[in-house]
C-alpha cells in the first residue's frame, strides 16, 4: 500500500476496527481519575499491518520507572545516516540541561551524602533525564517528519519514542512538589502544550491523559509522607503548574483540540474526548475562575450545548450501538456544563445568548414519557436540571423560560410521577420565585399546577418509587409562598389558591401545621444534639446550619400561615385550634418571621413578611 497517502494534512482518521493504542497513563499509577475509561479495550494492540496512523503504545509502569535508561541506550550518532541528518539531535537549551544533569551526577559520584538526600537527588536527576528524553523525541519526531514527509514508514518508529516519552513522565505525580516546578523550569510544560496541535491525533491525546493526571485530586491525596518538605508544598506545586499552563495557551489548545479535532465515530478519539473533559474539569476544580475563563475565550460552551442536545431518531441498530457508546461523554458533557452555570451568571447570559434554554427544555422533555435507563442516564437528567436552575437564577431569564413553555413542561413531568417529577417541583420553585416570577405564577395557575402540587403536598402514594425529601418539602413550600406573594389580591387566580387550602374541611392546613411540626421538632434536635454548637462559631454559621437542618422550611411554613390567616377567617381560626394543641400560639409564628426577616435584603419581601408580623401580632 501507498502509506505516504496516509501522512498528509489534514491527519486521516483512524479505522476503529484497527485501533490506534492510546497511552495509557493509568497503567502507571493505577486509576489516576474517578471515572472509568469509556471503553477498557483501548489498551489491546493490534497487528493489522493495515494502520492509518502510526500506533501510539504503552510500555506500562516498568518502562515508565526505568525510563531515565532511555538516555543511556539511545544514541542519536547511531541513528539513520549515521547522525549526518541529525547531528546530536539537542538544541543549546537542551545542551544546558545535559550540562546541568552532568554537573548532577559528578556531585553524586564526588560528595557524599545521608541516605535521605541521596534519595532525593536522584529523583531529581531521574525528572531531568525524562524531561531531556521528552525533548529528544520531539525533535528526532520533528526532523524526520519534515525530511520524510512523504515516507511515513520512515518516522514511525520516533512517533513510538515520541509516545514513550510523554508516557514515562506520568510517574513525575509521585512527587508534585518537586517534579512539577522543574517541568516549568525546564520548558517541558510548553513542549507539552504545544503537542497538543501534533499531525498524529493519538500524540494529542497521549498529552491530554498525561495532563489529566498531573492535575488529579488524586496527585494530592497520594503523597508520600515527608514528600512536601522537599519544596513546595504539594497543593502549590499543583496550582503554580496549572496557572503556568494558562499562560501557555492551554485553554484555547485543549478546547480546539476536542471541538475541532476528535471524531466520537472512531474509538480511541472517542476516548479522547472523554480525557479532554476530564481535563477541564480538573482545572476548573483547581481553578475555579477559570470556569469564566473558558466561556470567555473558548467555544467549549456551544460546544457543550450542541453535545447534549438529543441524538436524532433513527431505525439503524448500528447507529444506535454507536450512540450508546458515546453517551458517557454526553454524560459528561452534561456535568461539565453544569459545573460552568452553577460558578458564574456571565456564563449563564452567555448560554441564553446561544440558545440553551431551548436545548435544555428539548432535553428534559424527553423524560415526560419514560425514566432514564440507567444510572449514567439519571446523573445526566439531573445535570440538565441542575443547569436549568442555575439558569433561573437570572431574574431576566424566568421570562424567557415562560416563553419557552417551561411552565407547562414542568408541569406535565410532576403528574407523569416519573424521576422526573421532583427535579421539576425544584424548577418550578426557582421559576416562580421573586417579582420577576409573577408570570410564571399566573401561567402555572392557569395550567392547573395547583392540582399536581397538593397532590404532592398531602403526600398522596403512587406506584412509582418517590418519597418526598426534605428538600422536596422546601419546594413545595416555596412555590406556594411565591403564589401567595405574586398572585395578584381579590383575583380569580388568588381565589383558586386559597380554596385549595379550605376545601375538605380544611385537610391542607392541618398538613401544613402536620409539616410544621415536624421541621420545628427537627431543628430542636438539631439545637440539642449538635456538637458544632458547642465549639465557638461565628453566629452567621450556626444559623447557615440550622437553615439545613430545617429552620428555612419552618420558615416558609410559618409564611403560608401567616398569609392564610390574613386571608380566610375560618382558615385563622382552625389554625389557632390547632396550634393550641401542641401549645403553641400566633406568637411563636411571629418569632420565627422575626428571624427570617431580619436575615432579609431590603425589599419587598421583606416588607411584606413585617406586615405578616404585625397581623399576627395583633391577633
Amino acid at each position: 500500500m501507498d502509506v505516504s497517502e496516509l501522512f498528509t494534512a489534514p491527519p486521516p482518521k483512524s479505522d476503529p476496527t484497527k485501533n490506534p493504542v492510546v497511552a495509557d497513563l493509568g497503567a502507571i499509577n493505577g486509576d489516576s481519575g474517578k471515572r472509568n475509561r469509556p471503553s477498557d479495550d483501548l489498551n489491546q494492540s493490534s497487528t493489522n499491518p493495515d494502520i492509518k496512523r502510526p500506533k501510539i503504545a504503552s510500555k506500562g509502569k516498568q518502562r515508565a520507572e526505568d525510563s531515565f535508561e532511555y538516555s543511556q541506550t539511545w544514541n542519536a550518532e547511531e541513528d539513520e545516516e549515521g547522525g549526518r541528518f541529525f547531528g546530536d539531535g539537542l538544541t543549546s537549551e537542551q545542551k544546558e540541561i545535559i550540562d546541568i544533569l552532568n554537573q548532577d551526577m559528578e556531585d553524586e559520584n564526588d560528595a557524599p551524602h545521608e541516605a535521605s538526600a541521596g534519595a532525593e537527588k536522584i529523583k531529581l536527576t531521574e525528572i531531568k533525564k525524562n524531561c531531556l528524553n521528552l525533548e529528544r523525541a520531539i525533535n528526532k519526531n520533528r526532523e524526520q517528519r519534515t525530511k520524510y514527509a512523504d515516507q511515513p514508514e520512515k518516522f514511525v518508529d520516533s512517533e513510538f519514542e515520541l509516545s514513550e516519552g510523554i508516557v514515562n513522565l506520568s510517574v513525575l505525580t509521585q512527587c508534585p512538589a518537586q517534579s512539577y516546578p522543574e517541568l516549568n523550569r525546564l520548558g517541558t510544560l510548553g513542549s507539552l502544550v504545544g503537542l497538543l496541535s501534533h499531525e498524529n491525533v493519538d500524540i494529542a491525546i497521549a498529552v491530554v491523559e498525561l495532563l489529566q493526571e498531573f492535575t488529579d485530586d488524586d496527585v494530592l491525596e497520594n503523597q508520600e509522607d515527608g514528600e512536601e518538605s522537599s519544596g513546595l508544598p504539594a497543593a502549590e506545586a499543583v496550582t503554580a503548574t496549572v496557572r503556568s499552563l494558562i499562560d501557555l495557551q492551554l485553554l484555547e489548545m485543549l478546547t480546539s483540540t476536542l471541538v475541532d479535532r476528535l471524531n466520537e465515530d472512531e474509538e480511541a478519539e472517542r476516548s479522547g474526548v472523554f480525557h479532554c473533559l476530564g481535563l477541564i474539569e480538573n482545572l476548573i476544580s483547581l481553578e475555579p475562575s477559570l470556569s469564566a475563563s473558558f466561556v470567555q475565550k473558548t467555544p467549549l460552551l456551544n460546544y457543550l450545548i450542541n453535545r447534549i442536545r438529543p441524538s436524532k431518531a433513527t431505525s439503524s441498530s448500528q447507529t444506535e450501538d454507536m450512540e450508546l457508546l458515546k453517551f458517557q461523554n454526553k454524560q459528561y458533557a452534561s456535568e461539565i456544563l453544569a459545573i460552568l452555570l452553577q460558578k458564574d451568571e456571565e456564563n449563564r447570559k452567555k448560554l441564553i445568548d446561544l440558545g440553551g434554554m431551548d436545548t435544555l427544555l428539548e432535553v428534559l422533555a424527553v423524560y415526560r414519557k419514560r425514566d432514564p435507563n440507567d444510572a449514567d442516564e439519571i446523573e445526566f437528567m439531573e445535570n440538565v436540571f441542575d443547569s436549568l436552575c442555575s439558569v433561573l437564577l437570572v431574574p431576566d431569564h424566568k421570562v424567557i423560560f415562560l416563553e419557552g413553555e417551561g411552565v407547562e413542561l414542568m408541569i406535565i413531568l410532576m403528574k407523569r410521577k416519573n424521576l422526573a417529577k421532583y427535579r421539576a417541583l425544584k424548577v418550578l420553585d426557582h421559576a416562580l420565585s421573586g417579582d420577576e416570577g409573577s408570570a410564571n405564577c399566573e401561567k402555572f395557575v392557569e395550567c392547573l399546577g395547583l392540582k399536581t402540587l397538593f397532590s404532592f403536598f398531602m403526600g398522596k402514594k403512587n406506584s412509582k418509587k418517590t418519597t418526598a425529601t426534605h428538600d422536596d418539602d422546601e419546594h413545595m413550600l416555596g412555590i406556594i409562598v411565591s403564589l401567595f406573594f405574586n398572585l395578584e389580591s381579590d383575583s380569580q387566580l388568588r381565589l383558586r389558591l386559597l380554596t385549595k387550602f379550605v376545601e375538605e374541611n380544611y385537610e391542607k392546613v392541618d398538613r401544613l401545621v402536620e409539616i410544621r411540626e415536624g421541621f420545628r421538632e427537627r431543628v430542636q434536635h438539631f439545637v440539642a444534639n449538635s456538637p458544632y454548637l458547642e465549639n465557638e462559631m461565628d453566629e452567621t454559621e450556626i444559623y447557615l446550619m440550622q437553615l439545613d437542618a430545617g429552620l428555612f422550611a419552618l420558615q416558609l411554613t410559618d409564611v403560608v400561615i401567616g398569609w392564610l390567616c390574613m386571608e380566610d377567617d375560618g382558615v385563622r381560626d382552625h389554625l389557632k385550634m390547632l396550634l393550641k394543641r401542641s401549645d403553641q400560639h400566633y406568637g411563636t409564628i411571629t418569632d420565627e418571621l422575626q428571624v427570617y426577616a431580619d436575615s432579609m435584603g431590603n425589599g419587598p419581601r421583606k416588607e411584606g413578611i413585617e406586615h405578616l408580623i404585625r397581623y399576627l401580632g395583633s391577633l
